[in-house]
Protein backbone atom coordinates (compact mmCIF):
# COMPACT_ATOMS: atom_id res chain seq x y z
CA UNK A 1 0.00 0.00 0.00
CA UNK A 2 0.77 3.53 -0.93
CA UNK A 3 0.65 5.92 2.40
CA UNK A 4 1.50 9.90 2.29
CA UNK A 5 2.29 12.27 5.71
CA UNK A 6 0.38 11.05 8.71
CA UNK A 7 0.14 7.42 7.37
CA UNK A 8 -3.33 8.59 4.88
CA UNK A 9 -3.61 6.07 2.22
CA UNK A 10 -3.56 7.25 -1.64
CA UNK A 11 -6.66 6.67 -3.68
CA UNK A 12 -6.96 6.13 -7.64
CA UNK A 13 -5.06 8.68 -9.71
CA UNK A 14 -2.13 9.39 -7.26
CA UNK A 15 -2.13 5.83 -5.89
CA UNK A 16 -1.44 5.33 -10.34
CA UNK A 17 1.07 7.78 -10.14
CA UNK A 18 3.01 6.38 -7.51
CA UNK A 19 3.47 3.51 -9.15
CA UNK A 20 3.78 4.56 -12.61
CA UNK A 21 6.98 6.49 -10.56
CA UNK A 22 8.68 3.29 -8.94
CA UNK A 23 8.49 1.99 -12.75
CA UNK A 24 9.97 4.96 -14.01
CA UNK A 25 13.00 5.16 -11.94
CA UNK A 26 13.07 1.34 -11.79
CA UNK A 27 13.46 1.50 -15.97
CA UNK A 28 15.92 4.44 -15.15
CA UNK A 29 18.09 2.68 -12.81
CA UNK A 30 18.03 -0.21 -15.25
CA UNK A 31 19.19 1.51 -18.83
CA UNK A 32 21.78 3.08 -16.27
CA UNK A 33 23.42 0.21 -15.11
CA UNK A 34 23.39 -1.10 -18.86
CA UNK A 35 25.41 1.83 -20.09
CA UNK A 36 27.78 1.81 -17.20
CA UNK A 37 28.75 -2.49 -17.58
CA UNK A 38 28.73 -1.32 -21.66
CA UNK A 39 31.78 1.17 -20.40
CA UNK A 40 33.87 -1.61 -18.55
CA UNK A 41 33.27 -4.69 -20.35
CA UNK A 42 35.39 -5.36 -23.14
CA UNK A 43 34.22 -8.03 -25.79
CA UNK A 44 36.33 -10.32 -27.86
CA UNK A 45 36.96 -8.30 -31.24
CA UNK A 46 37.77 -10.12 -34.59
CA UNK A 47 37.49 -9.32 -38.24
CA UNK A 48 34.90 -12.35 -40.41
CA UNK A 49 37.40 -13.62 -42.32
CA UNK A 50 38.42 -12.16 -45.39
CA UNK A 51 38.11 -14.95 -48.98
CA UNK A 52 41.73 -16.41 -47.46
CA UNK A 53 40.12 -17.93 -44.48
CA UNK A 54 41.88 -16.03 -42.22
CA UNK A 55 40.83 -14.24 -38.88
CA UNK A 56 42.50 -10.63 -38.06
CA UNK A 57 42.05 -9.83 -34.42
CA UNK A 58 43.80 -7.21 -32.17
CA UNK A 59 45.51 -7.84 -29.23
CA UNK A 60 47.29 -5.65 -26.01
CA UNK A 61 49.81 -9.04 -25.42
CA UNK A 62 53.08 -6.33 -26.10
CA UNK A 63 51.69 -3.64 -24.10
CA UNK A 64 49.58 -1.90 -26.95
CA UNK A 65 46.73 -2.69 -29.39
CA UNK A 66 48.20 -4.41 -31.95
CA UNK A 67 47.09 -6.09 -35.20
CA UNK A 68 47.37 -10.17 -35.72
CA UNK A 69 46.03 -12.77 -38.11
CA UNK A 70 45.52 -15.93 -37.35
CA UNK A 71 44.43 -19.48 -39.30
CA UNK A 72 40.24 -20.29 -38.63
CA UNK A 73 41.93 -23.12 -35.99
CA UNK A 74 43.66 -20.72 -33.94
CA UNK A 75 46.87 -21.85 -35.71
CA UNK A 76 49.77 -19.38 -36.89
CA UNK A 77 49.09 -16.24 -34.91
CA UNK A 78 51.02 -13.63 -36.87
CA UNK A 79 51.45 -10.30 -35.13
CA UNK A 80 51.33 -7.50 -38.26
CA UNK A 81 51.67 -3.95 -37.04
CA UNK A 82 54.80 -3.11 -35.13
CA UNK A 83 54.75 0.03 -32.74
CA UNK A 84 54.30 1.79 -29.54
CA UNK A 85 50.87 3.32 -31.14
CA UNK A 86 47.53 1.70 -30.76
CA UNK A 87 45.93 -0.24 -33.63
CA UNK A 88 42.82 -1.72 -33.76
CA UNK A 89 39.66 -2.99 -35.40
CA UNK A 90 41.13 -4.64 -38.18
CA UNK A 91 38.57 -5.23 -41.24
CA UNK A 92 39.42 -7.17 -44.21
CA UNK A 93 38.65 -6.72 -47.74
CA UNK A 94 36.28 -8.44 -49.70
CA UNK A 95 38.74 -10.40 -51.48
CA UNK A 96 41.18 -10.39 -48.89
CA UNK A 97 44.44 -8.68 -49.77
CA UNK A 98 44.31 -5.83 -47.66
CA UNK A 99 43.48 -5.22 -43.67
CA UNK A 100 41.83 -1.97 -42.92
CA UNK A 101 42.67 -0.81 -39.44
CA UNK A 102 42.45 2.42 -36.71
CA UNK A 103 45.75 3.76 -35.21
CA UNK A 104 46.01 6.79 -32.72
CA UNK A 105 49.51 7.05 -34.32
CA UNK A 106 48.98 10.76 -35.33
CA UNK A 107 47.51 11.57 -31.65
CA UNK A 108 44.08 10.02 -32.46
CA UNK A 109 42.19 7.31 -34.46
CA UNK A 110 43.15 7.46 -38.22
CA UNK A 111 41.87 5.01 -40.78
CA UNK A 112 44.64 2.91 -42.17
CA UNK A 113 45.06 0.51 -44.93
CA UNK A 114 47.56 -2.05 -45.20
CA UNK A 115 48.11 -5.49 -47.37
CA UNK A 116 47.15 -8.77 -45.69
CA UNK A 117 51.13 -9.41 -44.73
CA UNK A 118 51.73 -6.17 -43.08
CA UNK A 119 53.36 -4.10 -45.68
CA UNK A 120 52.21 -1.10 -46.98
CA UNK A 121 51.03 0.33 -43.70
CA UNK A 122 48.95 3.75 -45.96
CA UNK A 123 47.02 6.51 -43.83
CA UNK A 124 43.62 7.25 -45.42
CA UNK A 125 42.05 9.43 -42.95
CA UNK A 126 43.79 13.01 -41.71
CA UNK A 127 41.82 15.16 -39.16
CA UNK A 128 41.05 15.47 -35.27
CA UNK A 129 38.13 13.96 -34.76
CA UNK A 130 38.50 9.28 -33.92
CA UNK A 131 37.66 7.74 -36.86
CA UNK A 132 37.65 3.91 -36.17
CA UNK A 133 35.63 0.59 -36.57
CA UNK A 134 36.51 1.09 -40.33
CA UNK A 135 33.62 -1.64 -42.76
CA UNK A 136 34.38 -2.44 -46.13
CA UNK A 137 31.98 -2.47 -48.91
CA UNK A 138 31.62 -4.08 -52.04
CA UNK A 139 30.43 -2.38 -54.97
CA UNK A 140 29.29 -3.30 -57.72
CA UNK A 141 31.10 -1.53 -60.94
CA UNK A 142 29.26 -1.82 -64.19
CA UNK A 143 31.00 -0.85 -67.46
CA UNK A 144 29.33 -0.03 -70.32
CA UNK A 145 28.50 -3.25 -72.41
CA UNK A 146 30.37 -5.30 -69.44
CA UNK A 147 29.37 -7.70 -66.84
CA UNK A 148 29.20 -6.34 -63.62
CA UNK A 149 32.43 -6.99 -61.31
CA UNK A 150 33.29 -6.40 -57.60
CA UNK A 151 35.57 -3.57 -56.77
CA UNK A 152 36.35 -2.74 -53.23
CA UNK A 153 35.26 0.27 -51.24
CA UNK A 154 36.38 1.31 -47.53
CA UNK A 155 33.36 2.73 -45.72
CA UNK A 156 34.12 4.52 -42.51
CA UNK A 157 31.67 4.18 -39.47
CA UNK A 158 32.14 5.57 -36.45
CA UNK A 159 30.12 3.52 -33.81
CA UNK A 160 28.32 5.97 -30.66
CA UNK A 161 26.34 4.87 -27.72
CA UNK A 162 22.77 5.71 -27.13
CA UNK A 163 21.01 4.41 -23.75
CA UNK A 164 17.16 4.18 -25.54
CA UNK A 165 14.50 4.64 -23.81
CA UNK A 166 16.22 6.65 -21.06
CA UNK A 167 14.39 9.76 -22.33
CA UNK A 168 11.08 8.21 -22.59
CA UNK A 169 11.33 7.41 -18.66
CA UNK A 170 12.99 10.78 -17.81
CA UNK A 171 9.99 12.14 -19.57
CA UNK A 172 7.36 9.71 -17.91
CA UNK A 173 8.88 10.81 -14.54
CA UNK A 174 8.73 14.30 -15.15
CA UNK A 175 5.58 14.14 -16.27
CA UNK A 176 3.77 12.30 -13.25
CA UNK A 177 1.81 14.66 -11.31
CA UNK A 178 -0.53 14.23 -8.52
CA UNK A 179 -4.08 15.26 -9.15
CA UNK A 180 -5.82 16.73 -5.84
CA UNK A 181 -10.11 16.75 -5.50
CA UNK A 182 -10.87 20.28 -5.13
Amino acid sequence: MFFVNGGKRLKGDARKAGRLFIVAVLIVALVFSIGLASLFTHPAYAAFPGSNGKIAFHSNRDGDWEIFVMNADGSGQTQLTFNTANDAWPAWSPDGSKIAFASDRDGDNEIWVMNSDGSSQTQLTFNTANDYDPAWQPIIARPVGGVATPVNKLSILTPYLALIGLAGAVATVIGLRRRRKP
